[in-house]
């Protein structure tokens, strides 16, 4: 009888090392990549944000994790027109890329592996489909109509500046505004901008996203919200590059760096007005 207890623990322990091995020999970086673009879709910051790190330090970002998913960081590129949004992920695409140096520890089983993860994501425009802002009126300011119409005419016009702070699901406020109610007690850190008061004071108009501007007619009035809604292009689809990374084989995968390529813009009725490329820069 002495000896069931331990002997008890011991096949435990075993179980829990079995399911975790298991867990570390089913992980791949693809499926790291679909679970933190499904986490995003849930809108569930805490869990969003427990998928980053990297295999180099462990040093936190200057703003915390947190701010890809805040308009009001002015983080760019940015994760917050997506947050709580449906959309349809495509096939994955992956490729090994080289450790920076540093990341080497010169034992075998520690080696740190990088790989770089591309998915397309597709929006339905019977479900949701960000629109894309000119860039005063996404830091709040007016714009007169010729300006506006130059922008519906051609969108790709530096459309790389703060482009996906430009991308809304609307034109209210609440399109911006930051939900801290997912936030847990362990990732509180990532959030400093979200918990604490702001201590950034705004030197220049090109600071912080802001609820849009209004469009001045010729005749003086504003344009109607829902007349600017239907002018706007919106976003069909694009694709997020992933850099996924781990510290060893034994080790999970985390959600290092990322960005977006390839965006097609779309009139509201559909009809595909332009695509944007890297190149475009």
């Amino acid at each position: 009888m002495r000896y069931a207890i331990p002997t008890l623990f011991l096949i435990l322990a075993l179980l829990v090392l079995q399911s975790w091995f298991s867990n570390i020999l089913q992980a791949s970086p693809q499926k790291e990549a679909i679970a933190f673009l499904t986490d995003i879709q849930s809108g569930n910051s805490s869990k969003i944000v427990r998928h980053f790190g990297t295999n180099v330090c462990h040093c936190p970002k200057k703003k915390g994790w947190g701010a890809y998913l805040a308009y009001q960081t002015d983080e760019e590129p940015n994760l917050a027109f997506l947050l709580g949004h449906p959309f349809d992920l495509g096939p994955t695409d992956t490729k090994v890329i080289i450790s920076p140096p540093q990341a080497s520890h010169g034992v075998p089983w520690e080696q740190p592996e990088d790989r770089l993860v591309k998915v397309p994501i597709i929006f339905n425009k019977n479900s949701y489909r960000p629109v894309f802002l000119p860039l005063p009126l996404a830091y709040g300011k007016t714009m007169p109509w010729q300006e506006f119409e130059d922008f519906i005419k051609n969108p790709a016009f530096e459309y790389w500046k703060s482009y996906t702070l430009r991308l809304r699901s609307g034109l209210d406020e609440n399109a911006i505004k930051f939900n801290t109610t997912t936030i847990e007690g362990d990732v509180r850190g990532e959030f400093k901008f979200a918990l604490l008061p702001s201590q950034n004071k705004e030197t220049s108009w090109y600071l912080t996203p802001k609820k849009p501007g209004q469009v001045i007619m010729p005749d003086g009035k504003p344009l109607a919200q829902d007349k600017m809604l239907t002018l706007l292009p919106r976003l069909s689809a694009i694709t997020i590059e992933l850099k996924v990374v781990r510290l060893g084989k034994l080790q999970p995968w985390t959600i290092a760096e990322f960005e977006f390529i390839d965006s097609v813009l779309e009139t509201n009725d559909g009809q595909t007005l332009i695509k944007l490329n890297k190149v475009d820069r």
